[in-house]
């Protein structure tokens, strides 16, 4: 092998490297925003559709969309902050790809949550707007299970532990909060 081929390959491993960090921060971003969601939504009473309805309470959809893209963004700030400390002030395309992926993990989980919202009667909004977060918690246990190369069945099983924990850490949140 000549030195042109081992470059070529460095720079493919680099590649591969670095669309894997990508697709791995979107996913714990999207991971991240449905817990923080569902701990949202459990702190709102189950006919809040009603109340925002009558009221000067902001809807069902700008609070699903202030938390996620609220959460993305200060993800962001804190992600670009920290990564210019160590680069002496300057940010990288590598860091602003990652802090892209952040926030369309967010968008991702923000859109896919809107959308039980704007197809149900208000009586339920929050019920449904549930739904979303929950499936993004339970695949990606059933995800991970699978990638580590356990049968369909036992993945399963991996994805309900996950939505399991994933609703106890937001039922775990809404209650520190007070709600």
């Amino acid at each position: 092998m000549d030195a042109t081929d081992a470059v070529g390959q460095s720079l493919t491993a680099d590649h591969h490297r670095h669309r894997h960090e990508l697709q791995r921060e979107f996913a714990v971003m999207i991971l991240y925003v449905s817990i923080v969601l569902l701990a949202t939504l459990a702190a709102l009473p189950a006919d809040y559709g009603d109340a925002a309805a009558g009221g000067d309470e902001p809807s069902l959809v700008v609070i699903v969309w202030s938390t996620s893209i609220g959460l993305a963004l200060a993800h962001w700030f804190a992600f670009v902050v920290g990564a210019a400390g160590f680069r002496a002030g300057k940010l990288h395309r590598h860091e602003w790809e990652l802090a892209t992926a952040h926030v369309a993990g967010a968008v991702i989980v923000a859109l896919s949550t809107t959308i039980p919202i704007v197809v149900t009667d208000e009586i339920s909004d929050v019920r449904a707007a549930a739904f979303a977060p929950a499936v993004f918690i339970g695949f990606a246990g059933y995800r991970v299970a699978r990638s580590a190369g356990r049968s369909a069945g036992a993945s399963l099983v991996a994805g309900v532990i996950g939505l399991l924990l994933g609703l106890a850490v937001a039922g775990a949140k809404a209650f520190l909060t007070g709600h």
